[in-house]
């Protein structure tokens, strides 16, 4: 937006011939109404402001007070209106103290009517006085054409001497303000009425032939009050100081002031204050304020920083300036371990570095690009603490939009997430400081510094040199060489050194030769010569080790060269020649001045015309480049003044004396970028409504200014009067916006609500910095089918290069590229913008040399942008689903980015010779083929040997893949494709870093249409004989009418790296669908009497007197029938009473037999159990539940009545040879989410086949109900089951009362894992807001982390609402009741909200908690992870599937949610009584979306997972003597759910088809590559592949009794030794199968690797680390055992679920080593579930595992925990002492020390084996038989290890194992050997390490 100050800027700064003068039309505004009633306070205050205002100002310039006052009223009380005033001032005082006159105009009413004024006496004519202005105006002009130079402006009034200053809010005087430092004479002014600038006392004006010059003398010294404040010593000051400014003796004067507050508070603060003050300096301490905060200090040397809970960002102007602040902070910081690193275009920093990294220096557009980003990855913004922004005035320039998006956002997520976020802006002077202040939130009293010129290290002599001649002009070039020539001379003469700054690189040679050729003629040669400088002769020797050959010509002349452009060495060659004293004058640009502190006497800038490529033209200098230039002149330790001049032409003379020596207050330029700053925002999700966008205008600097300056932002006085919080000018703004972006498809404006909903168009373009007008274009041109030319084309006319325009001299080189260098055809002439641009682009990539040097620099800047252009349009092509175009454009990126064209070798991206590249390219077509040749034939063709085998390795090193492919039918439109991804090139870091990315997608072989995308990140580790990486699509095409599909791998970074594999698909039998649903009958409820039973009836009648729908339906089969049972239903259909009728009717028929409940989960079957209990209870029914896998579960479900089990320990139960004589006591038997068949582990689908392999005797007495949500396939269950077609049941939607609406809603399939997560959480609350506002409402997350993440930014969004808590219903004192009982961190504060959060690893008081409060509706919102607990009956009007994906460690990538959690989760809609409809929405991928939409109309089908662990459910059959040979296997195969799936879809398992001989090829198959495993794991005896006899070994029953999976069993087989080590049997245990699906993320490998860092796990396991499901196991474990105790709650229950399986594959070693003899391990082996379960270190006696043992106490009396047996109270008091045991650990010390195994043992060898007694003295469990300790999570029950062994042979003879459940313990041993044979036994407790032994 042009000010309308610019016209009168035009005017002042007008040629003497300018005549008009419209300074009165410029405003029109209308004029105020003075009818308001102003109140003897307002009056009061008025005149308070006024004469305030007045005294200031007089004081400071010392004029008269009384003048002053009189001249002001006159104009006050005129009839001028406001905005003729206001014009009336600023010509008066020529356009200077805007903001004072602003002011003025705001407060005229109250002034005018102060009785104190007395304005009513004072009148004059408006237009008179307008016409009196303009009168002298013209006679200055007249007057200054006669005089010419030696015009001198007269004194008009003694007003225009006066400078008024800025005032604070609430009329505060700047004079209250203690921390700004500014001399009365320390501004400079301007004559009201002349455009001659009246300067500071001594300024000088010298007119001469060639230019005019204008000197300001430099600053006086600080004033007194800051020379008296004292110097902070560094010595007094504490360890951080100390340590970190080591090499300074005090701090300088400006940061002794500022001291106390950066270092002691957490003010924000502004720093205004000269270049060369120290001001990065003052940031380092509020760095170390933010360090202070988090760290400990040990001693007077040492700091312990905890370097996870922060981050501190440093936003830089330049990148050059960013290397320079990240070199000065390492050093100072390296002390404390504080890792800085730049982070900026040319920077970037994987995820693991951002994690380690603490300092994060970066520049404005790349900090605005990071936090911008809907993304997970940005998840250390949220620990940022400290932003600090240098150069802040750039707000005035082209770039200060982005430092105002970047502020406004950071201030939004403070109030939003409630953290506190510290800002310090640090700026050069400037004059509107005030308004900078309180657009950073700065309090003026206590954070805003203000230092003029006077504080500078070394005084600033300025001199600005106006040059005669057009800009542009050759003479005015000729004059500028001169000038800068004359002032160069002028220095020299006076022994200085000097820099002179120029614009281009070309230029500084330029210039250097031009200026010594001057010299040289003038014969003042001697002026340069420095061989009298000490070292010179040295510096002669070292410049000869120069690259460039220009720096050593130059150097014998004197001068150097400094530019971006040399070498690194060459740089750094210079500055140490310079600094010396060694080169006289250095030629630069101006990224030395920003980068480097190399200071210099004096600095010349040699014009101001800059080249800017976004403008296609010469520019001015930018006024921060100006001021950081002169800021270089003066060197302390040398000079007393710095000496700087600006040499420019005459016409912009003024506006650099007005914008240097701070004369014009700094605008905004926001409105110029608010249309893509708006996207951003309703991207990112901070912005949804209009309102929310005129909310997030007020956070920005241009709403400040508004206020200050309306009429510069095209508002007039009425609309501030009328509007004084500008809400109506910002809603116009914003709304005007939002229609342009709805206009472009960008994003959804319903201007009825005012709603603003981003698309997926919007979202990439504000992640691709991409401006609207350039989406606008390429929404018009883009098409599917495009070509390279096209692309280029397309791009070439985005907004970005609408300015680019050839110039006359540029057209001949841009013809010559056209037809030398492009390889594509370009669309459009040479001289339009779009065929620049599509030239250049191609020029670039083709490594053309470009002559021109505009050209060249507009070729990098196209380029730039371009790259970043074709990243966009790539993902709109992913988004739009155009395979071709998708492919072209990730081609053409790669291109741009490399420099390599598809069409050339790609190992042109090696560093190989030209030559070499040429061979390529003319003999090969593809890097595969060079693969075939070895380096003899290629060097018999190139005449190289060592470069043929450069190119052999190199081919070696291109990445390419191997992909397996399996397409499997789901049904006859879904196709599931699975792939195993391989690394088919060998890898070097050098080359490929830690990690490569792919973008996977399938497209249709016809139409290129891509069906799925997908990108991965491989590393090293997925090699070809390692695991693959795996990932599964589920995509939608017709099976039998589609021949093939398409998959593509294609490097996201490699030119021409792509692997294409075509997938068959002729060969697939597309599955039949046998639909079966039961229709819903319009039958009366049937009441309780139907049940024949008072006392039922009774019982029912507190809770209704009518059976529902489904229930009236099925309850004749349910109550009065004793067959098999299968129920397909929807959730809160009633399905848990049905479980009760079945349950009771077995209980009444058979009530000494058992009830066994089946569910899929803990969680689940506890929350049942605990429904049950209570109500079953009344009726005498006693219940019991079993969670766990461990063996003697049968032993502790002894006498129970109903048993809830999970499926895993269930399945336990039905590998034991014992199950079927627990099946004759059992009558029924209830599976719960009988789908479950389709989960990996395929527990339900054992258990069933189990069952129906029993006795048919015992299998008919045993009845099965099992259920499941509505599926397509209900009839196969029932068969299953071996149901009647009566007992089938398989319910639609409609048998529920209330209906459900579903919704799906597509993401961009760019987007994975915790990036499409975080563009889902703003939708989530958005539609929490329209379809539940009041009601509850369930949110389903994939993972427990995303369940934190979104529960923190559903918070944060509900923390910018009016009505932050408006999920929560409940009052503060209530609240605060249960936040104290809140062990949870994210809970307690989301909780606050009304957001409470659910998952499995939670602590269960934590949990119970959240349940209770979302079921009471004490909180609205509940967040779980996959499923809610079933039975805890909660409710919901709206439930939120976020995300259908979750991460699957053992594939290693994301997996699709179908059937586990798909059909599930759909179906937990708890419908509350008394609403009409309820609502589910699915968020989930654009690809999915179709997907998902089908299934919820048709359902689910099941398909079964046993074939994925087909070979241990065999191994446990033949283990417990239930399958002896094939035939029985086939049987049992016959009986499971696959064998009945098998003949509806044979394709999905691998079978030809449905007809029985090919089935039963495929089972012959099947469980011959079983047995083959079996045996290849040492699990079948004397295996022979022809006979069909199966028979187990010993280490199959071992595997089987501990539930261990053959190939772990295999691996411990290959890996066990005599003599492992603790470690080797961690290592051991934590390379098993049974890992390799515990919850891992990529996101946990940075915890992890701190944990590592912390514990030096290196050493031991550092080969271990390599799969992160290992390292996982192994730094849980070992960090459990030093007792490390984790943030994360999912760490937690991640380390629960690792130790279980550790401690079950322990027992199973134990068992092994024993077979095999190995004593030592076996031992070492006790000994590591002794660590675990006491939880203490390896190679630490047990008896620190002691509760509260000091690690570091050493008694003298207890050498081991087996001196502790036997104590009573007072020895374990007194043992307390000796182990310094914690007084809060006392009661648990005693209590395990009083109860520890002690008693007699006795051993008696017999000739059948040896008989063993032990007696206890004490009592050592409590009464459910588990150990008194408190470390391990759970249970530990009394169990013993008898071993016969021998100690001196290391062989172990027997085992066994014993339990305890009383005083006594008699056992029997077999084993016989001679009576000469010397043994030794031991009996060792398995839980607390006490150990007898006996020799025998």
């Amino acid at each position: 937006m042009k000010s309308r100050y610019a016209e009168i800027d035009t005017i002042l700064e007008a040629p003497d011939d300018f005549d008009k003068d419209p300074l009165v039309d410029c405003f029109d505004a209308p004029i105020w109404s003075n009818d308001l009633y102003i109140d003897q306070e307002q009056q009061d205050e008025s005149t308070d402001w006024f004469s305030t205002a007045c005294t200031n100002v007089a004081d400071e310039l010392g004029s008269d007070l009384s003048e002053l006052r009189s001249n002001l009223k006159m104009l006050i009380s005129s009839d001028l209106d406001d905005s003729q005033l206001h014009e009336t001032l600023l010509v008066m005082f020529n356009n200077r103290f805007i903001d004072t006159i602003n002011e003025i105009v705001n407060k005229r009413r109250d002034l005018v009517d102060s009785q104190n004024l007395a304005f009513s006496n004072i009148r004059f004519q408006s237009q008179a006085n307008l016409d009196e202005l303009k009168r002298k105006r013209k006679d200055i002009k007249h007057q200054k054409r006669i005089m010419g130079n030696n015009y001198k402006a007269p004194h008009v009034s003694t007003i225009e001497h006066y400078e008024f200053k800025e005032l604070l809010p609430g009329n505060t005087s700047l004079q209250n303000l203690p921390y700004v430092f500014k001399t009365k004479t320390g501004g400079n002014t301007i004559s009201s009425f002349g455009s001659q600038y009246a300067l500071p006392e001594g300024s000088e004006r010298q007119s001469l032939q060639l230019y005019e010059e204008i000197s300001v003398p430099a600053s006086s010294k600080p004033i007194p009050k800051a020379a008296n404040i004292p110097l902070i010593n560094i010595s007094k000051s504490d360890i951080l100081c100390r340590n970190t400014f080591a090499n300074y003796s005090t701090l300088n004067r400006i940061q002794s002031i500022v001291f106390p507050v950066a270092y002691d508070t957490n003010e924000n603060l502004l720093i205004c204050a000269p270049t060369g003050a120290g001001k990065t300096d003052v940031a380092l301490l509020a760095m170390l304020h933010t360090i202070k905060d988090h760290c400990t200090v040990i001693n007077d040397s040492a700091v312990n920083v905890d370097k996870t809970a922060f981050k501190i960002v440093y936003v830089a102007p330049l990148k050059a300036l960013a290397a320079e602040i990240v070199d000065k902070y390492t050093r100072k910081l390296a002390w404390l371990g504080i890792n800085v690193r730049e982070l900026t275009g040319d920077m970037q920093l994987t995820r693991k570095e951002l994690a380690e990294t603490q300092v994060i220096v970066t520049t404005p557009e790349k900090w605005d690009v990071v936090t911008r980003k809907s993304t997970g990855d940005n998840n250390f913004v949220t620990k940022v603490k400290l932003l600090i922004i240098d150069e802040v005035h750039l707000l005035d320039e082209e770039r200060g939009a982005v430092i105002e998006s970047i502020v406004a956002r950071t201030l939004r997520q403070v109030e939003s997430s409630q953290s506190m976020i510290r800002m310090v802006g640090l700026s050069a002077t400037l004059p509107n400081y005030l308004d900078v202040a309180n657009f950073l939130r700065v309090n003026p009293q206590a954070g805003l510094f203000f230092f003029d010129a006077s504080f500078r290290p070394v005084p600033l002599e300025q001199h600005f040199i106006g040059v005669r001649g057009k800009a542009g002009s050759r003479q005015a070039s000729e004059n500028t060489d001169a000038a800068t020539f004359d002032k160069l001379t002028e220095m020299l003469k006076a022994g200085h050194q000097i820099m002179i700054f120029v614009h281009s690189r070309k230029d500084t040679t330029r210039t250097a030769r031009e200026m010594f050729d001057r010299i040289r003629k003038g014969d003042l040669r001697s002026y340069l010569d420095c061989s009298e400088e000490v070292g010179y002769s040295f510096s002669q020797k070292e410049m000869q080790s120069a690259k460039a050959k220009e720096l050593r010509e130059l150097f014998r002349n004197g001068f150097g060269i400094h530019h971006a452009g040399l070498i690194r060495s060459d740089r750094n060659l210079i500055e140490r020649m310079f600094s010396k004293g060694h080169i006289k004058v250095l030629c630069c640009t101006a990224t030395l001045a920003w980068g480097v502190n190399l200071p210099a006497a004096a600095v010349i800038i040699r014009g101001t015309q800059v080249y800017n490529p976004s403008k296609n033209g010469y520019c001015d200098l930018p006024a921060s480049d100006v001021i950081q230039i002169f800021g270089r002149a003066g060197r302390p330790q040398f000079e007393s003044t710095g000496i700087a001049f600006l040499v420019t032409t005459a016409d912009r003379l003024s506006h650099y004396i007005a914008t240097v020596t701070q004369q014009k207050p700094i605008e905004s330029n926001f409105a110029n970028r608010l249309v893509d700053c708006l996207n951003a925002e309703i991207s990112l999700g901070t912005v949804g409504s209009i309102a929310e966008g005129v909310d997030w205008l007020g956070y920005t600097y241009m709403y400040v200014r508004m206020k200050k300056n309306p009429l510069g932002y095209g508002l007039n006085w009425k609309d501030v009067s009328d509007d004084q919080g500008l809400v109506l000018r910002r809603s116009e703004l914003i709304s005007s916006a939002a229609k342009r972006l709805s206009e472009v498809e960008m994003i959804s404006f319903e201007q009825d609500t005012g709603t603003l909903t981003p698309k997926n168009v919007g979202r990439i373009a504000s992640d691709f910095y991409l401006m609207n007008t350039s989406v606008e274009i390429f929404n018009k041109l883009l098409n599917p089918d495009a070509t390279e030319a096209d692309v280029f084309a397309v791009v070439s006319m985005s907004g970005e290069f609408e300015q680019l325009k050839s110039r006359e001299e540029e057209v001949e080189e841009l013809l010559r590229l056209k037809n030398d260098v492009c390889p594509c055809e370009v669309a459009g002439t040479s001289d339009s913008p779009e065929g620049k641009a599509n030239i250049l682009l191609q020029a670039y990539i083709s490594r053309a040399e470009i002559k021109e040097f505009t050209l060249m620099s507009d070729a990098y800047y196209v380029a730039q942008n371009a790259a970043r252009l074709c990243r966009a349009l790539f993902n709109v092509a992913l988004l739009r689903r155009w395979g071709i175009l998708a492919g072209v454009l990730l081609s053409v990126c790669k291109s741009i980015d490399l420099r390599v064209w598809s069409f050339e070798t790609p190992l042109r991206q090696f560093d190989l010779p030209a030559i070499a590249c040429s061979y390529l390219e003319n003999n090969f077509e593809s890097v595969s083929e060079v693969r075939i040749m070895n380096s003899k034939e290629i060097s018999r063709h190139i005449n190289n040997p060592k470069l043929a085998e450069k190119i052999v390795r190199y081919a070696s090193y291109f990445p390419l893949l191997n992909i397996q492919t399996l397409a499997k039918p789901i049904t006859s439109s879904i196709l599931e494709i699975h792939l195993e991804i391989f690394l088919d090139f060998e890898w070097n870091e050098r080359f490929h870093y830690k990690s490569e990315a792919f973008w996977i997608w399938v497209e249709t072989a016809d139409t290129s249409e891509l069906l799925e995308v997908d990108r991965i990140i491989l590393t090293k580790s997925f090699n070809a004989s390692s695991d693959p990486y795996q990932l599964d699509f589920s995509i939608p095409i017709n099976v039998s009418e589609s021949k093939e599909v398409i998959v593509r791998a294609t490097s996201d970074r490699w030119a021409s790296s792509e692997t294409v594999v075509h997938v068959p698909l002729d060969h697939l039998v597309s599955p039949t669908f046998d639909f079966y649903q039961t229709s819903s009958l319009s039958l009366r409820p049937l009441p309780l009497s139907v049940l024949q039973n008072y006392d039922l009836e009774c019982f029912y009648a507190e809770q209704f007197q009518y059976f529902n729908p489904m229930l009236t339906q099925t309850f004749h089969s349910i109550y009065h029938t004793d067959s098999n049972l299968f129920i397909g239903v929807p959730s809160n259909s009633g399905i848990e009473l049905a479980y009760e009728l079945a349950t009771l009717k077995a209980i009444r028929e058979s009530p000494d037999r058992k009830v066994c409940f089946i569910l899929p989960s803990k969680e689940a079957a506890a929350a049942m159990m605990h429904t049950y209990s209570g109500r079953l209870s009344r009726l005498g029914i006693e219940t019991v539940a079993e969670f766990n896998q461990a063996p003697g579960i049968l032993l502790r479900i002894e006498g129970a009545e109903i048993i809830f089990f999970t499926a895993p320990s269930f399945e336990a139960i039905t590998r034991s040879a014992k199950f079927s004589a627990f099946c004759e006591n059992v009558s029924l038997i209830i599976i719960d989410s009988l789908h479950m068949v389709a989960s990996d582990n395929s527990h339900v689908e054992k258990i069933v086949t189990r069952i129906k392999a029993l006795d048919d005797n015992v299998r008919k007495a045993v009845r099965v109900f099992g259920s499941a949500v509505t599926v397509s396939n209900a009839f196969d269950f029932g068969c299953w089951l071996e149901c009647t077609y009566s007992g089938i049941y398989n319910f639609s939607q409609s048998i529920k009362t209330q209906r459900t609406g579903t919704h799906v809603e597509g993401f961009p399939d760019n987007l994975n894992g915790s990036k499409l997560m975080k563009v889902m959480n703003k939708p989530v609350f958005t539609s929490i807001k329209h379809l539940s506002p009041r009601e509850p409402v369930i949110v389903f997350v994939n993972s427990r982390r995303q369940l934190r993440l979104t529960a923190m930014d559903l918070t944060n969004f509900c923390a910018i609402e009016d009505n932050p808590k408006r999920f929560l219903t409940i009052s503060d004192d209530e609240l605060d009741a249960i936040l104290n009982k809140i062990r949870d961190p994210i809970l307690r504060f989301t909780l606050q909200f009304g957001i409470g959060t659910w998952h499995s690893g939670m602590v269960e008081s934590d949990r119970n908690i959240s349940e209770q409060l979302y079921h009471s509706g004490s909180i609205q919102i509940l967040v779980s992870t996959k499923y809610a607990p079933p039975s805890a009956d909660l409710t919901s009007k709206l439930v939120i599937i976020k995300g259908s994906d979750f991460y699957d460690s053992s594939h290693e990538g994301s997996s699709e949610v179908i059937t586990d959690d798909g059909s599930q989760i759909p179906d937990s809609i708890y419908a509350l009584h008394g609403y009409s409809s309820d609502n589910v929405v699915i968020f989930t991928k654009e690809s999915k979306k179709e997907f998902y939409e089908s299934f919820m109309r048709s359902g689910f089908p099941i398909e079964s997972k046993l074939l994925d662990t087909l070979t241990d459910f065999i191994g446990a059959q033949v283990a417990n003597g239930s399958v002896q040979n094939r035939t029985e296997a086939v049987r049992l195969i016959s009986g499971t759910f696959l064998y009945r799936r098998i003949y509806s879809n044979p394709s999905y398992y691998g079978a030809f088809s449905s007809v029985k001989a090919d089935i039963d090829s495929w089972l012959t198959n099947v469980i011959d590559t079983a047995c083959d495993e079996l045996d290849r794991s040492g699990c079948l005896n004397d295996y022979d592949p022809t006979s069909a006899i199966l028979a187990g070994t010993k280490f199959l029953n071992i595997a089987c009794f501990y539930n261990v999976s053959h190939s772990s069993l295999r691996h411990i087989l290959e890996n066990v030794q005599q003599d492992s080590s603790s470690a080797d049997i961690v290592k051991l245990i934590t390379t098993s199968a049974e890992f390799r699906n515990i919850p891992c993320t990529h996101t946990d490998a940075a915890y992890l690797q701190s944990v590592i860092n912390r514990l030096g796990l290196t050493t031991e396991y550092g080969e271990c680390f390599g799969q992160i499901y290992q390292m996982k196991a192994i730094v849980l474990i070992e960090a459990y055992r030093q007792h490390i105790h984790h943030s994360f709650a999912d760490m937690v229950a991640d380390c629960r679920q690792i130790l279980e399986k550790a401690l079950r594959l322990s027992d199973c070693i134990i068992d092994i080593a024993a077979e095999k003899g190995y004593l030592n391990t076996m031992l070492q082996t006790i000994r590591f579930i002794h660590s675990v379960k006491q939880r203490y270190p390896d190679g630490t006696d047990p008896i620190y595992g002691l509760p509260g043992v000091n690690k570091n106490a050493r008694p003298a009396k207890l050498s081991s925990i087996y001196d502790l047996c036997g104590y009573n109270t007072k020895q374990a008091q007194q043992a307390m002492r000796e182990l310094q045991v914690a007084p809060k650990f006392a009661s648990a010390f005693i209590q395990t020390v009083t109860h520890l195994p002690f008693g007699k043992l006795e051993v008696k060898r017999t000739r059948r084996g040896i008989d063993i007694t032990f007696h206890k003295d004490v009592k050592t469990t409590d009464k459910g038989f588990n150990l008194y300790t408190c470390n391990y999570h759970g249970p530990l029950r009394e169990q013993w290890i008898g071993i016969v062994c021998s100690e001196d042979l290391g062989t172990v003879f027997a085992l066994k194992r014993v339990s305890c459940e009383g005083n006594e313990l008699k056992f029997h041993i077999d084993w016989t050997a001679a009576v000469k044979d010397k043994a030794h036994f031991m009996l060792i407790n398995d839980a607390i390490g006490v150990q007898y032994s006996r020799d025998i």
